[in-house]
């Protein structure tokens, strides 16, 4: 979806109106506000995602999350993957059926299988370098090592080398539906084996149960992992110093879809008093079902984004508004700035919320927790998982 304006925003004296907004007075004096787009967000249970430029939809799809790695040299050395030339920094990651490269204009992510379709395009993740490990994207920006996750529906397949005495890379996070397949291409004696109860060199069992088999040179084994957990593995002639893991994101369950506003209703909300003190809100449940509850997340002008990809500050919420709109937001908060905005995000009660719609850049908006997540009725992480357009 392009051109979405910022968050929901309305003006309070009906003077005002951000981000393309546009608004009329009704018959009845009540003041109407169409939003031209309407991002219905969804607390979900599985991963955590964001849109992108894409041609066909299939593709790999990116969050800001939480980072622990202070440099990409400290990644490679750690997972023991090839670092590039001296001085060099990549810029081209081949991964499975997808090409990733990172330019002037952000990350773009090729189909090798569609070689004449145009690549999806991230413009929102820029850098001078970075790794693709799983599901994971490290790039080194200007202000460190930022990591995404691809949270894409589609099922991919992830290599990892059998080295000699050494499996690269050594972690690598998946969801579930992925498949790992692991190749040894020298003529030493390695094997592939999950962690059991008693396995020398493993301190925890894994989720799953696998193994390439005895111990061999010149082979290739691969997994479809059907659970989400950990699943520590050895080599086992080696087992005290060639271990790996792999880790399952995700449940086999689908959590509530979430629209985006391109189809469906457009969200309205109604003046009800003179000063909008009480305000209507009326918005889409039709077009996507499974929700067990909506909350209003919302801020003031304060809370913008002083620069573009900027994490919104909220002023608050209102949690539990039921699924039946129209709403009454009876002490809706003013602004000395004449506008509130707000977002209105669907539950089915875990801890991750949907959404909050992409900015003109194209990349997802963020509330302040480290992966965009706005911390509010009980929500600690983010996902748009199962959009629904």
């Amino acid at each position: 979806m392009h051109e979405r304006p910022e968050p929901h925003e309305t003006s309070r004296s009906g003077e005002q109106i951000r981000g393309g907004i546009r608004g009329s007075m009704t018959r009845s004096g009540q003041w109407a506000v169409a939003l031209r787009v309407f991002a219905l967000a969804g607390f979900v249970a599985a991963g955590i995602s964001s849109g992108a430029d894409a041609a066909g939809g299939a593709g790999p799809r990116f969050v800001l999350v939480r980072n622990t790695v202070d440099s990409l040299e400290e990644l490679r050395r750690s997972l023991h993957l090839v670092d590039p030339p001296p001085g060099a920094a990549r810029s081209r990651v081949v991964l499975g059926r997808h090409e990733y490269t990172l330019g002037t204009r952000g990350l773009e992510v090729h189909d090798l299988d569609r070689p004449r379709a145009r690549p999806e395009r991230h413009p929102g993740i820029r850098g001078t370098d970075f790794e693709v490990v799983g599901r994971r994207l490290y790039v080194a920006a200007p202000d460190g090592v930022r990591a995404y996750r691809d949270v894409g529906a589609v099922a991919v397949t992830y290599q990892v080398v059998v080295g000699n005495d050494f499996f690269s890379p050594s972690f690598v996070e998946i969801q579930v539906g992925d498949t790992v397949r692991w190749g040894n291409s020298t003529n030493e004696n390695h094997n592939v084996r999950s962690c059991v109860p008693d396995q020398t060199g493993c301190a925890d069992e894994a989720t799953e149960s696998f193994t390439s088999g005895s111990p061999s040179g010149f082979w290739a084994y691969s997994h479809t992992f059907t659970g989400s957990g950990s699943n520590p593995y050895v080599c086992q002639p080696h087992a005290l110093h060639m271990s790996g893991r792999i880790d399952v994101v995700g449940d086999a369950a689908t959590p509530p879809p979430v629209p985006d506003g391109t189809s469906g209703n457009p969200m309205t909300v109604w003046r009800l008093d003179a000063d909008g003190a009480t305000l209507a809100l009326d918005w889409d449940v039709a077009s996507c079902t499974g929700a067990a509850d909506h909350h209003i997340l919302y801020g003031s002008s304060a809370g913008l984004p002083s620069s573009p990809g900027g994490a919104y500050e909220l002023d608050g919420a209102v949690c539990s508004v039921g699924t039946s709109p129209p709403w009454v937001w009876r002490g809706a908060p003013s602004d000395p700035g004449g506008f509130l905005w707000w977002v209105v995000v669907a539950g089915d009660g875990s801890a991750a919320e949907g959404s909050w719609g992409e900015n003109g850049q194209g990349a997802e908006r963020n509330g302040p927790l480290p992966d965009g997540a706005s911390g509010e009725c009980g929500a600690t992480a983010k996902s748009l998982a199962n959009a629904c357009d």
